[in-house]
């Protein structure tokens, strides 16, 4: 089985109210699943959400950050 297949049988199995994708190799805050699951609550018209991230090399130095972000953390919708 390939990584898309099973993430989607993954996705397919999920019982609860959100399903966040995170890869073996990814790195998350502490802080990141209380404040992405902040913003769903308080914001129910949101299907989806992306957060910034970074890129670091085998010896933790930082590469780059997500080049494709939009500048603004407040919400949009897809029509926006």
């Amino acid at each position: 089985m390939g990584a898309g297949e099973a993430r989607n049988t993954g996705f397919m199995a999920c019982q609860g109210e959100y399903v966040y994708f995170i890869d073996g190799d990814d790195y998350i805050l502490d802080s990141t699943m209380n404040n992405l699951t902040e913003i769903l609550n308080k914001e129910k018209q949101l299907d989806v959400i992306h957060c910034r991230m970074s890129f670091f090399d085998n010896e933790n130095e930082q590469l780059r950050k997500d080049s494709i972000m939009l500048e603004t953390d407040t919400p949009m919708s897809g029509m926006d």
